[in-house]
């Protein structure tokens, strides 16, 4: 009940907020206009305040954010929603006067300080210019081509590791006691590193 209530009370607020940039801007006698900043990669710390900073200096408003992290699904090689994974894809809404605001260069300032920041794939739509997409299709294909890129440098695959049978001897190990120090002392240490190197 309180979840269902706090999130009403959250999309009218948002709702009432755009109300509220769009009337100011009409009272200048401006051009409103409404978008959407996407950001995916790397979640790291003090990313937010970073964009949210560069939207002000351009006299963009922010309606509302939402940032959901999550990883990756081998199956699909997608993104998939886990709290605390180690990527995020942050998606602001956003309100700015058409008329002064420079979108190109502001999808280029974007773009920069999503590859200082973590999020290498970038993307802003305007929604007079895009009414029936939430994404373009090129903001897709980055991310899948960057989750390639992570899976490839963080030494995952996405298919299925085949095992070896494991196959049965006939072999007798000796006895602890009857194995030279120096052999059991080399076998403990591979055995340790191997530990490591799974963990």
């Amino acid at each position: 009940g309180s979840n269902s209530s706090s999130s009403g009370s959250s999309s009218s607020s948002a709702d009432q907020s755009m109300t509220d940039v769009r009337e100011g801007v009409q009272q200048n006698g401006q051009d409103p206009q409404t978008g959407t900043v996407y950001f995916f990669g790397l979640d790291r710390p003090g990313q937010l305040c970073k964009i949210t900073a560069i939207l002000m200096s351009y006299g963009v408003s922010i309606l509302s954010l939402r940032v959901q992290s999550g990883t990756v699904a081998f199956g699909k090689c997608d993104f998939s929603p886990d709290s605390g994974g180690p990527l995020a894809e942050n998606c602001i809404r956003i309100a700015f006067d058409g008329t002064k605001l420079d979108v190109p260069m502001l999808q280029r300032e974007i773009q920069n300080l999503g590859m200082e920041v973590g999020y290498c794939v970038t993307c802003i739509t305007i929604d007079s210019q895009n009414r029936l997409r939430t994404r373009l299709p090129s903001y897709n294909l980055r991310m899948k081509a960057f989750i390639l890129a992570y899976l490839k440098i963080s030494g995952r695959s996405h298919r299925p590791v085949k095992r070896r049978p494991q196959t049965t001897t006939s072999f007798v190990a000796p006895s602890r006691r009857s194995m030279h120090p120096q052999r059991r002392r080399s076998c403990v240490g591979h055995s340790w590193r191997r530990r490591c190197s799974s963990s």
